[in-house]
C-alpha cells in the first residue's frame, strides 16, 4: 500500500475515534465546568498513558440530602496534566466515572470532557443504609485510559434523631418603610442556618425556624412567626419607636429543636433621607456546592459627602425565571458572603445594596452571576416622573452605556411584586394613569443579548399628584440637626404635639419661639411691642421635589397660643398669616404655589418651606405655630 493510502487509513481511524468520543461525551452526565474548554486546541499524541486522577485533597466527595429520601454525591478531583511516567501531557480529553455498590462490580456512570473535573451523581440508587465506592480514570485523544484513581467510599447513613446546633450570626436592619417621628416602621431579622448537629454530624434537615419577640417594657416572650427551613429572613412590621428583642431557634425533620440565638434592635426614626453609596465590583463564583460573593463597599453616601451605612443586603434570583430579586441575607458592613442554600441545577444572579440606620437603601449594584462569563449593565439611576394635567405620565432616567432597550415595571405597593408594563428603546417612557391611583415604578436596562440589569430605585406616582401628603411632624429630626436658624436650642422650642384628646387626630409639629425653660418670656404687647426673643425666629422644612410647577396647601392648626407668621417657599413670600383661634378645632389650609427648575443631574431640587415669627395676635398667649401637613395638589 502506498504512503498516501496508509495516511488515509490513519486519518479515517482517527476520525472514527473522535466520533466515538463525541458520542461518549454526549451521554446524560450532569456537571458544572470549572476550566477552559479545549475546543479548537490542536492535540498532538505523545504516546504516553495518562496518569491516574487524584482526588481533591480538601473535599474529594460530599454527600447531600436533597429531599426526604433522595441524596446526591458531589465528586471533585484535580485535572490530569501528566502521564503515568510524570511527563507533561496535553492531550487528555476526558474522564470516566465509575461507581459500584459494596461487594458489586464497577459500573461506568458518566463520561466527561477534560475541562470538567466536577461531577454530581443524582442516582436513585443512592438510598439510606448503602455504601458506594467511586473511582475515576482519564483518557487521551487516542482513547488510552489511565489506571483508576484511588477508591472513595460514600456511606448513605440512615437519618439520625440528632439535635441541631442553634442558628448563628443574628443581624438586624431597619426596613425601607421606617419613617420619622412616631410613624410605623419595620425590622428585618437575618441569621445563619446551623451547619452541624450537637453531635457534630452534618445538619441537612432543618424544616422550620421559630421566632419569638418582646418589647423593652414587656419581658414575656411571644411567638410571632414560623419561617420555612430554606429561609433565614423575617420582617417584623408595623412597629413604633422603641427597642425590640428577638430570639430564633431551628427545628429539624424529626421535631428536635435547637437552642435559641437572640439579639435586639431599636427603631429611632429617620436621621436623614440620604442613602449610602452603592457597592461596586460585585463578583460571584461557584465551587463545591456553594456560591461565593465578593464586593467593595462605598466610601461616601449617595450625595458624595459623609458615609453612615451600617450594613448590606444580598438579593438573589434564579436565571431565566420571571421572579424578582429576593432578599436572602442582611449582613454588617462585610465585603463577602457565601450562599449555601442553592440548587445545583440552577444558576443564580445576585445584586447587593447598602443601608443606614434610617432605613435608607442604596441603588442595587450591577448584578453578577454564578454562570461564568456573563456580564451585566449598570443599574439605571435618577428615575423621575412628570405628570401632565390629563394624567399623561412621562418617566425619564439616565441613559445606561451599552443598553439597547429598557424594561418598565409597576407595582401598587412599594415593596410588592413589580410587573412589566412596557419597554422602551430610549431612556424615557410615556403612559397614562387614572386620576388618584397610586403606582410605584422601576426600570432596568437590557443589552443586545437580552441580559437585564438590576432594577432602579422605585418612584411613587399618584394620578395627577406626584407626592403624597408631607406630614410636618416627620421633619422633627431634620430640624434637630441644626439646619434651621432658631435662636434657642431646638429641643426647647420645637416639639411634636398630639392633639388627639380634642378629636384632632394625628400629631403636629409645634414651634414655640418663646422658651420659658430657657429663660424667655412673653413680655411685649401685640404688634407694637414685639418680643425680641420671638420675632424673626424661624424653622424650615426641606423636601426634594422633581422639576415642575406645584400648587400646595399648608395645613396649620389654629389655637389660642398661636402667633403671626410669614411663609416663604420656592422664592415666593406669603403673609402676615394670623394663626390665632379660640377654637382648637380650626384648621387653616393656606395655599402656596411655586416652580421647581429642572436640574440636569438630579432633575429637581430641595424645596424649603420657611416659617418666620412676626409677632402674636392681640388675644394670643404665645407666639407658637402648629404645623399639620403640606398637601401637594400638583
Amino acid at each position: 500500500m502506498s504512503k498516501t493510502g496508509i495516511y488515509n487509513v490513519k486519518f479515517i481511524a482517527y476520525c472514527v475515534l473522535l466520533i466515538l468520543l463525541t458520542m461518549a461525551l454526549s451521554t446524560g452526565c450532569q456537571s458544572k465546568s470549572t476550566g477552559t474548554s479545549p475546543t479548537g486546541q490542536v492535540l498532538i499524541d505523545d504516546g504516553y498513558i495518562p496518569d491516574s486522577p487524584k482526588w481533591d485533597k480538601n473535599s474529594p466527595i460530599a454527600l447531600q440530602k436533597v429531599s426526604e429520601k433522595a441524596y446526591q454525591a458531589i465528586l471533585d478531583w484535580d485535572i490530569v496534566t501528566t502521564s503515568k511516567e510524570d511527563n507533561t501531557k496535553k492531550n487528555v480529553i476526558g474522564y470516566n466515572i465509575y461507581r459500584r455498590k459494596e461487594s458489586a462490580i464497577d459500573k461506568k456512570i458518566a463520561t466527561l470532557s477534560s475541562d470538567q473535573h466536577y461531577y454530581i451523581d443524582k442516582s436513585l440508587e443512592l438510598i439510606e443504609g448503602e455504601k458506594f465506592i467511586y473511582t475515576i480514570s482519564a483518557f487521551d485523544n487516542m482513547l488510552r485510559e489511565s489506571n483508576r484513581s484511588d477508591p472513595q467510599m460514600v456511606i448513605v447513613q440512615p437519618e439520625k434523631k440528632a439535635v441541631p446546633k442553634p442558628p448563628s450570626r443574628m443581624f438586624f436592619a431597619p426596613g425601607s418603610s421606617i419613617a420619622f417621628g412616631n410613624d410605623r416602621g419595620d425590622i428585618i431579622i437575618s441569621w445563619d442556618a446551623p451547619m452541624e448537629n450537637t453531635d457534630n454530624s452534618t445538619t441537612s434537615d432543618i424544616v422550620e425556624y421559630e421566632i419569638e419577640a418582646h418589647t423593652h417594657n414587656q419581658t414575656a416572650w411571644k411567638q410571632i412567626a414560623k419561617v420555612p427551613g430554606d429561609k433565614n429572613i423575617f420582617i417584623d412590621s408595623n412597629l413604633t419607636q422603641g427597642t425590640y428583642f428577638y430570639r430564633v431557634r431551628a427545628k429539624n425533620s424529626v421535631g428536635n429543636y435547637s437552642q435559641y440565638v437572640d439579639g435586639n434592635f431599636s427603631i429611632f426614626g429617620k436621621i436623614d433621607n440620604t442613602a449610602p453609596g452603592p457597592v461596586t465590583n460585585l463578583e460571584v463564583w461557584y465551587q463545591k456546592g456553594k456560591n461565593f460573593l465578593r464586593w467593595q463597599n462605598p466610601v461616601k453616601d449617595a450625595d458624595g459627602k459623609t458615609l453612615d451605612f451600617i450594613g448590606v443586603k444580598v438579593y438573589r434570583k434564579i436565571k431565566d425565571s420571571s421572579e424578582p430579586f429576593t432578599l436572602v441575607k442582611i449582613l454588617p458592613p462585610d465585603i463577602s458572603y457565601t450562599d449555601f442554600n442553592i440548587n445545583l441545577d440552577n444558576y443564580y444572579i445576585y445584586t447587593v445594596t447598602t443601608f443606614d440606620v434610617s432605613g435608607n437603601e442604596s441603588i442595587m449594584s450591577k448584578p453578577a452571576s454564578s454562570e461564568p462569563s456573563i456580564t451585566y449593565l449598570e443599574t439605571p439611576k435618577n428615575l423621575f416622573a412628570k405628570l401632565s394635567k390629563n394624567s399623561a405620565l412621562t418617566l425619564n432616567w439616565d441613559a445606561v452605556s451599552g443598553a439597547k432597550s429598557y424594561n418598565v415595571y409597576r407595582s401598587q405597593i412599594e415593596n410588592g411584586v413589580y410587573v412589566k408594563t412596557g419597554d422602551s428603546a430610549v431612556n424615557s417612557y410615556l403612559m397614562s394613569i387614572p386620576y388618584g391611583n397610586v403606582y410605584y415604578y422601576k426600570v432596568s436596562a437590557v443589552d443586545e443579548k437580552g441580559v437585564e440589569s438590576s432594577p432602579s430605585r422605585a418612584i411613587e406616582v399618584i394620578g395627577n399628584i406626584l407626592y403624597k401628603t408631607l406630614e410636618c411632624e416627620s421633619y422633627l429630626n431634620d430640624i434637630s440637626k441644626g439646619v434651621n436658624a432658631v435662636s434657642r436650642p431646638f429641643e426647647l422650642e420645637v416639639n411634636v404635639m398630639d392633639f388627639s384628646d380634642i378629636n384632632q387626630y394625628g400629631d403636629y409639629l409645634k414651634f414655640m419661639p418663646i422658651s420659658v425653660s430657657d429663660g424667655e418670656s412673653v413680655r411685649g404687647v401685640p404688634i407694637s411691642g414685639k418680643d425680641v426673643d420671638a420675632v424673626d425666629d424661624y424653622i424650615d422644612i426641606n423636601q426634594f421635589m422633581s422639576s415642575g410647577t406645584y400648587k400646595c396647601e399648608i395645613w396649620i392648626k389654629k389655637s389660642d397660643d398661636s402667633g403671626i407668621y410669614r411663609i416663604e417657599v420656592g422664592g415666593n413670600t406669603y403673609g402676615p398669616i394670623d394663626c390665632y383661634s379660640n377654637n382648637n378645632y380650626d384648621i387653616l389650609k393656606f395655599p402656596v404655589s411655586f416652580t421647581v427648575a429642572d436640574d440636569a443631574t438630579y432633575h429637581g431640587k430641595n424645596v424649603t418651606y420657611k416659617f418666620t415669627c412676626l409677632g402674636k395676635s392681640e388675644n394670643s398667649s404665645n407666639y407658637s405655630i402648629n404645623l399639620d401637613k403640606i398637601v401637594v395638589l400638583r
